[in-house]
Parts: structure tokens; C-alpha cells; sequence
């Protein structure tokens, strides 16, 4: 089968969506265009789509809580593909998406708590903001990734790594812990795991 059919789209302000789960469609798995909070929600897209699409608009923020992307297929098959806004993750998972784990362009803001990105097609984070916007993450791990553990380009203005574990050896990041657009003062504390963290 084939297809672009997605799956579930919020456009309700202010919408809680606890213990969704989306699977295997062609589209978008779970989309939103406005504030909202996922709480322990799953998804993925066997298509053209991302897990998850969140693009509210640069005054709005969407929070993901426990959240789980995976098995999206295809370079564009990303876990979390977030536009603009403040986006938040917390306690979340992207793994073996076909593209980046989680991605964000836009001039706002990306905050990454506690989250795990691995056997991504990518970059474990994929961070293309606009000038002024900032990407905070803490005490999240990052593992056999194509490309990057944690991935920065453009006009980022603040960038803090706080904390983060990156696999080594056999589970490395295949291009690095961290890209160059990173300056060394911003990554604090990193963990090198000597083996597969996972």
C-alpha cells in the first residue's frame, strides 16, 4: 500500500492529547498548529511524513511529555519535525526514524529535557533556527546516528549542552558528539559512553 494519508491533526488551542497513538500511516502521524501538550502519545509514518509535526505559529509553544517517535521512513520520515515556536520535549524518545530524530527551524525556541535520539537516519537533533532563536538541552543521550548526536546551523544565538551522553566506539554519532557551528564552552559536561548505551 501507498499513499499520503496522515493520521490525527489538533487545530484547537490549548488541546491535551494523553495516550495517543498513530501508526503506520502515509501522512503526518500526529500534527498540531496550535499551543498544546502530548502527554505519553506514539507515532510514526511509513510515507513521505514525520512521527510528529508541530508548527503553532512564533507565539505559541508545544510541550511533548513522554513521547515516543520511531520507524518513520525516508529522509523526510523525522521524529519530532518542529516549525517555529517554543517547543519543549521532555522524557521523550526518536529512534530509527529514516531522518533526524528531532528537528527545528524556526526563530523561537527548543528545549530538550531528558530525551533519548538514537539509530536515527540523521542527525540526533537537527537545529536550523532563524537569527535570535536558542536550543537548550540537558541530560539527554545520543547514539548511532548518521550524521551528528546534536546538529547546530545558522543563526543560533544561544545554544547550551548541559549534561548529555554520546555513545562511543561502535555507537557513535557516525559524524561526531556535536557539529562545529558549536562552540566548546556551550557543551558542558558531555559523557562519552565507552560502549552501546542502549
Amino acid at each position: 500500500a501507498s499513499g499520503s494519508a496522515g493520521g490525527v491533526t489538533n487545530t484547537n488551542k490549548g488541546s491535551l492529547f494523553r495516550r495517543v497513538s498513530v501508526l503506520s500511516v502515509y501522512g503526518h502521524a500526529i500534527v498540531t498548529n496550535q499551543t498544546m501538550t502530548l502527554i505519553e502519545c506514539e507515532a510514526s509514518s511509513l510515507g513521505s511524513g514525520a512521527s510528529f509535526r508541530s508548527s503553532p505559529g512564533s507565539a505559541a509553544g508545544v510541550t511533548f511529555i513522554r513521547c515516543m517517535a520511531h520507524d518513520s521512513v525516508g529522509t523526510s520520515g523525522v521524529g519530532f519535525d518542529l516549525v517555529n515556536g517554543y517547543q519543549t520535549l521532555i522524557q521523550c524518545i526518536a529512534d530509527k526514524n529514516g531522518g533526524s530524530g528531532i528537528k527545528y527551524a524556526g526563530a523561537n525556541s527548543l528545549n530538550v529535557i531528558a530525551c533519548d535520539s538514537f539509530d536515527n537516519g540523521a542527525d540526533g537533533i537537527s537545529f536550523a533556527p532563524s537569527a535570535g532563536a536558542s536550543l537548550y538541552v540537558e541530560n539527554s543521550n545520543f547514539a548511532t546516528n548518521v550524521v551528528y548526536g546534536i546538529n547546530v546551523t545558522g543563526a543560533a544565538s544561544n545554544t547550551i549542552l548541559r549534561n548529555n551522553g554520546f555513545g562511543g566506539g561502535s555507537s557513535g554519532n557516525s559524524s561526531g558528539q556535536v557539529s562545529s557551528a558549536i562552540a566548546p564552552t556551550a557543551n558542558l559536561g558531555p559523557i562519552t559512553y565507552g560502549g552501546q548505551p542502549y
